[in-house]
């Protein structure tokens, strides 16, 4: 009853870290999950993807996401331009990796959002908390509905699941 909420993120944003780690070492070093991916995913052409342990490139960049969102919930006093330009950086990384459009859109999304109302002059810690829900139950809904979506149509021909790489 009396623990912050802020401590119960850092104890989540710590577990999802090292447990995220220790599966991409697991990945690398061949005892657990593939490095990559080679197939064509539906585009008409064959292509690599890294999913360093992950069973899916969307779940590695969405772990991404998920840890990005705890930190800007958690630290949005804190954190700088020059961080949000390393968010970016780390994003189009990871999409160069993944080529996970998906994970790339909710990533570009949160930083947007959150960046645009640090700096547009009104940034309060409530607006601030409330933008990285808002984000984070807007991107939600979104992949919730896109798998309702792709489960009842036929996935090999609809455009949107192929943009949005649902295999």
């Amino acid at each position: 009853k009396s623990v912050e909420i802020v401590n119960i993120l850092k104890c989540i944003l710590i577990i999802i870290v090292v447990a995220s780690l220790i599966t991409v070492i697991l990945s690398i070093v061949g005892i657990s999950g593939q490095i990559y991916e080679t197939r064509d995913y539906g585009r008409g052409l064959v292509e690599t993807r890294y999913m360093l342990g992950f069973s899916h490139a969307n779940n590695l960049h969405d772990i991404v996401w998920f840890v990005l969102s705890l930190i800007v919930l958690m630290f949005n006093k804190k954190i700088n331009n020059i961080e949000y330009l390393a968010m970016l950086v780390l994003n189009c990384g990871l999409f160069f990796l993944t080529r996970s459009r998906t994970g790339f859109i909710t990533i570009m999304l949160l930083i947007a959002l959150v960046f645009a109302v640090k700096n547009s002059g009104c940034c309060s810690q409530i607006l601030m908390k409330s933008m990285t829900i808002i984000s984070f139950t807007i991107e939600m809904i979104c992949v919730i509905g896109i798998t309702i979506f792709a489960s009842g149509h036929n996935i090999h021909n609809s455009r949107l699941v192929a943009f949005l790489d649902v295999p």
